[in-house]
């Protein structure tokens, strides 16, 4: 059990009472650190399927409780963090690539929109040997997995991108031998039959594989801002391929490339098109007579949102502009590449009155604009934890009462957000 397990209402058959369950044991003088019951409801909570609480929040809530003490940094080889405590950008779920050894090599933990696709979905759902968990699991949570595919199908993807693989083309596309391929390269005549895409020896799991002259028209009905795709000839092409890409918005020509050839490093390409009506795709082949001319749209997306730094977050709600925000190895809240954006600087903490007798009153300001809430921590003299608050506001005096169960004497006031630490002794005479 833990905190957020525990921070629920329970029904006592002993006394006929429904109360909170951490402020009963409070009560009940089983915390050695007692927590002063206004502190709740600034406590994480866990929540079941059947609250009236966000979607997220419920299966964020049932990963936790049935998955996080395997799945965790240091944990198993799954590869993501099903931790309640742990933000969904640091989780490694949404499109996260699995890394067990019993998972497709390409799979993803869970693909944005599409429950089937997404390994998450596919092993809570089955009672056969890929089932998780693996053991003692003899039939299905319906309920969860309704509510899995439900949150699943309606994920977010504006910053993290649609696969254009994934997205259908016009039926009057055409390809210079055989079909277009999804997510792997041209191959011959029948349909999926080609190989891993592959550019100068480097992979990519997704993408479409053509032949020139190839044309693929998309659809875009003014729903996206920008498309971006690696670019190149396919190894599987013949030694003297040469191929030519072209991007063509709304019937005007925004993109030529250089003609390209086996062995070329892949070339990254990324274009507006806010506010466009069509999309269409060309590869040509000027210079020969394109004979096994493969070409491959390698990791190409439509992105309906901004995300000017490419981390798969949306500006509206990057915390590090300009790096990744999804790596935070100490699990801080800071993205890492943020962690020391500005050398030096302190954590101002300021408490008054001092020495105090009933109250006093804390005033924090924010190190820095990236480290969005801190933490507040006051201990008497031999340790006693005496008051928490885990989103300490900044810019706000904040007040402590001391009047119940403080004796005279010193108290430690800390205060901790990211990298930056505060502290301050009081007296209460």
């Amino acid at each position: 059990v833990n905190t957020h397990q525990l921070n629920g209402a329970n029904f006592y058959e002993t006394t006929g009472r429904t109360a909170n369950q951490l402020k009963t044991w409070n009560h009940l003088s089983i915390f050695s650190n007692p927590i002063e019951n206004n502190d709740l409801s600034t406590f994480p909570r866990s929540a079941d399927l059947d609250e009236d609480i966000s979607l997220q929040h419920k299966i964020m809530s049932y990963l936790d409780s049935n998955c996080s003490h395997c799945h965790r940094p240091d944990g198993v080889d799954g590869a993501f963090d099903a931790r309640l405590t742990t933000p969904l950008a640091y989780k490694n779920i949404i499109n996260g690539l699995a890394q067990s050894h019993n998972s497709p090599e390409d799979g993803l933990i869970v693909l944005s929109g599409h429950p089937e696709s997404s390994l998450l979905w596919l092993r809570d759902s089955s009672l056969d040997d890929d089932k998780m968990p693996p053991i003692s699991k003899s039939t299905i949570d319906h309920k969860y997995i309704d509510l899995l595919t439900e949150w699943i199908e309606g994920i977010n993807s504006d910053c993290l991108g649609n696969f254009i693989s994934d997205l259908p083309y016009q039926p009057w596309s055409t390809n210079g031998y055989g079909p277009i391929e999804r997510d792997q390269s041209n191959g011959e005549v029948e349909d999926k039959d080609g190989n891993q895409m592959k550019i100068n020896g480097k992979e990519y799991l997704k993408g479409i594989g053509v032949h020139a002259y190839s044309d693929v028209d998309f659809d875009l009905a003014r729903k996206y801002v920008r498309f971006e795709s690696f670019i190149g000839v396919d190894d599987e092409s013949c030694d003297d391929a040469s191929l030519q890409f072209e991007v063509w918005v709304d019937g005007k020509r925004k993109y030529i490339s250089p003609i390209m050839r086996k062995n070329d490093e892949a070339r990254f390409i990324s274009i507006d098109v806010e506010n466009a009506y069509t999309l269409k795709l060309v590869v040509d082949s000027p210079e020969d007579l394109i004979e096994c001319d493969h070409a491959n749209w390698a990791d190409a997306r439509l992105y309906s949102g901004k995300d000017s730094d490419g981390d798969g977050v949306c500006d509206s709600e990057d915390i590090c502009p300009g790096a990744d925000d999804t790596k935070d190895e100490n699990f801080d809240g800071i993205p890492d590449d943020c962690e020391t954006v500005f050398e030096g600087g302190k954590l101002d903490l300021l408490v008054s009155p001092n020495p105090f007798t009933d109250q006093f009153q804390i005033f924090v300001e924010e190190p820095e604009a990236l480290i969005k809430k801190a933490k507040l921590f006051i201990y008497d003299i031999n340790g006693r934890l005496m008051h928490q608050n885990l989103q300490l506001p900044y810019g706000y005096t904040y007040n402590v009462d001391a009047s119940n169960g403080w004796v005279k004497g010193s108290y430690v006031v800390q205060v901790k957000a990211g990298r930056f630490s505060a502290k301050e002794i009081v007296i209460k005479y």
